[in-house]
């Protein structure tokens, strides 16, 4: 047996260490037990020798579970961190993490007694980590790194990402052929964002292996050579396991790689590792027996603690960036790992949850802080740099022009499915028709342009996707308002028809009439009795009647008409409808003019436009108010419709028609009126 290199640690056997262990003191030499791990640990601090183990002061509880054996190595754990502790029996767990409340929880132990658990522990409790691994040599090699993690953490963030996924143009690997940037030198903070398994992390052209270094790998007892990377088969595995190829003598299950494109985990160098991919920590819920786990052979590596996808995974490309967030804020792993499963709550929730493997109390050195602050940094600045460069693309100038970057068409994206697509569908339950088949199919296009999105669909495409969603819309709304309008000249309207009966008032607050002043005049707020999410506002006044219907609010853009115009018979005549723009953003408005019942009556048929405004813009529509021969000389109820975002606003104006000159001058649009007459 080798001498220690330095004081403060003491080589013993695998059978002595737990007599050694049981005890041991902060002041003591630390045992350790030769193994690959502890190697890969000396390499990574040579020429440095082994540190010595500081007595520590963290929160929270150390829990063992099963045997004597991990009862002995919770022990040394909560000793050296100055910890309460609390051995159970594997059936007794639940309920302990219960008993807990909101501690940090390290549930430490040797394989074979956490598997009696039966299931992955964070179910019970928000701030678990599983503190494991495959022998007891690399157990002891964890709990020793993860103690003296200081010494040698690295600097940097290092990035495998699929060239598919979302942040591959920043990554440092791509391609196998790059993964030396990730082996070579030690970071402090490792992001692996791509598809995987249990036993593997993929790239195009090879995987990162969680055993392509396992003792299985040694020849069949009957002398032959196996496979190349084939094993014997693996009669451990317990019923209900299924076994992979590599572990039958049937090599990996991507015969195409050939060996050096089959990356053992153990040889990647990062401190905290966040593997964002299906099936990443599988602890407890595995499928495939644990000598195959990519997230334990990372462990055997240089790794103390990884957070990672529990089961099969929808991604949520804000992860990494999540992660980096709560490290550069100085969190320990158990807060980030609450950070990102309260992130995947308001999204997925279930199909993307993670957990930790690693101590949850770990205090981070302050390298990986400063690291994941300056990633997060030259992200930012990386973005704004590609934003300002997209804009002063598509306008021909820096500066103005509109968002054009991924992250805004993203957000355009999830506007069109959370709010717009969602008003339209209201739409008919106040008796205002929609042309159903070409909603559905734009909320189709949109969802599979969402679900794309997650899998990481590369900014140009989806601006260019979403712009074309964005015409699609425009026509819908024009279409709504057409059909609206159809509706208002043929019959005699009155705003919801039969709907109306079926609305409950919600609530009335005072609201000075915009046209004659009054303050009796009430904002009044609907909702349907089958549908809450059907809501309709009315802007009543006593003297003028409904001078706004509408089915909900439209923010940044003010829309203003007359109420009381008069005109003469044979006239011509500007109905004005005054639109202002005031979103940082430019915005499609469709926009109509009917008269109630106009088709009796003999007055002008429907009318209308789509209209654009850029940001800050002021349009001032005209409709035809030319009244020919009317049926007769009365007041007769015109409305502007608009469709905005999928919310439609009604606008009555009354006109009282004339059989000669009127002596009351008649009402004219603002002084734009003669150059913005608007019309496709």
């Amino acid at each position: 047996m080798r001498t220690a290199h330095a004081q403060g640690v003491r080589f013993v056997t695998e059978q002595e260490w737990f007599t050694v262990a049981e005890r041991w003191a902060p002041s003591d030499p630390f045992p350790l037990v030769e193994g690959p791990a502890l190697r890969r640990y000396e390499e990574l601090l040579a020429p440095a020798p082994l540190p010595p183990v500081q007595r520590l002061a963290w929160p929270g509880v150390v829990v063992s579970c099963g045997s004597r054996r991990s009862e002995v190595v919770g022990g040394l754990l909560a000793e050296a961190t100055g910890r309460d502790r609390l051995h159970v029996a594997p059936e007794e767990l639940p309920a302990a993490l219960a008993r807990l409340g909101d501690s940090y929880v390290a549930l430490v132990g040797l394989l074979t007694d956490l598997d009696a658990i039966g299931d992955w522990p964070a179910s019970w409790h928000s701030r678990v980590g599983v503190v494991t691994a495959r022998d007891l040599p690399s157990l002891v090699a964890l709990v020793y790194r993860t103690l003296t993690v200081a010494a040698a953490a690295g600097s940097g963030v290092g990035r495998l990402v699929h060239p598919v996924m979302p942040g591959a143009s920043r990554a440092d690997v791509t391609s196998i052929d790059e993964i030396d940037a990730l082996t070579a030198r030690g970071h402090g903070l490792l992001v692996l964002n791509s598809h995987g398994r249990e036993c593997c992390v993929h790239l195009p052209d090879g995987l990162v292996c969680g055993r392509s270094d396992a003792p299985a790998d040694a020849a069949p007892p009957d002398g032959t050579a196996p496979p190349d990377g084939a094993a014997p088969p693996d009669g451990s595995a317990p019923p209900g396991v299924r076994t992979p190829s590599c572990l039958r003598g049937g090599g990996c299950f991507r015969p195409e790689l050939s060996p050096s494109q089959r990356v053992p985990a153990s040889s990647l160098r990062g401190t905290v590792v966040l593997a964002h991919a299906c099936d990443a920590i599988a602890f407890g819920v595995n499928a495939l027996p644990h000598r195959v786990s990519v997230t334990l052979g990372l462990l055997e590596g240089n790794a103390v603690a990884v957070l990672g996808a529990v089961g099969r995974h929808e991604p949520d490309p804000r992860t990494s960036e999540r992660m980096l967030s709560g490290i550069a804020r100085g969190l320990r792993p158990g807060d980030v790992l609450r950070e990102l499963n309260a992130m995947a709550a308001g999204g997925t929730g279930e199909l993307t949850r993670f957990g930790l493997l690693g101590d949850p109390s770990l205090a981070l050195p302050a390298t990986l802080v400063t690291a994941a602050a300056q990633d997060l940094t030259a992200t930012a600045t990386a973005t704004a740099t590609a934003t300002a460069t997209a804009t002063a693309t598509a306008t021909g100038v820096g500066g103005g022009g509109g968002r054009t970057d991924g992250s805004a068409a993203a957000a355009d994206l999830q506007a069109l499915g959370e709010h717009v697509i969602p008003a339209i569908e209201s739409l008919p339950w106040f008796d205002v028709p929609i042309p159903e088949p070409a909603l559905a199919a734009l909320a189709h296009r949109v969802r599979h342009l969402w679900a794309g999105l997650q899998g990481g669909v590369p900014a140009t495409s989806l601006a260019t996707s979403v712009a074309a969603c964005q015409e699609e819309l425009a026509s819908l709304q024009a279409r709504i308002v057409d059909g609206f309008l159809e509706t208002v000249h043929t019959t005699w309207w009155q705003f919801g028809e039969s709907a109306v009966a079926g609305l409950r008032q919600t609530s009335a607050l005072p609201a000075p009439c915009p046209h004659c002043g009054r303050r009796s005049a009430e904002e009044l707020q609907f909702r349907h009795g089958l549908r809450a999410s059907a809501t309709l506002r009315v802007h009543f006044c006593l003297r003028c009647g409904p001078v706004r219907w509408r089915t909900g609010e439209v923010p940044g853009l003010d829309q203003v008409t007359h109420v009381d115009l008069v005109a003469q018979d044979g006239t011509a005549m500007a109905l004005p409808l005054t639109l202002r723009n005031d979103r940082p953003q430019p915005v499609s408005v469709a926009v109509g003019f009917a008269f109630a019942n106009g088709s009796y009556h003999r007055l002008p048929p429907p009318q209308s436009w789509t209209v654009r405004l850029g940001p800050g813009e002021t349009r001032v529509v005209t409709a035809d108010g030319r009244m020919g021969t009317p049926r007769a000389y009365d007041m007769f109820e015109g409305v502007f419709v608009t469709c905005v975002d999928g919310l439609v606003t009604v606008l009555p104006t009354w006109v009282t028609v004339a059989a000669e000159p009127s002596r009351t001058p008649i009402s004219q649009a603002t002084e734009h009126s003669q150059d913005s007459h608007v019309r496709d």
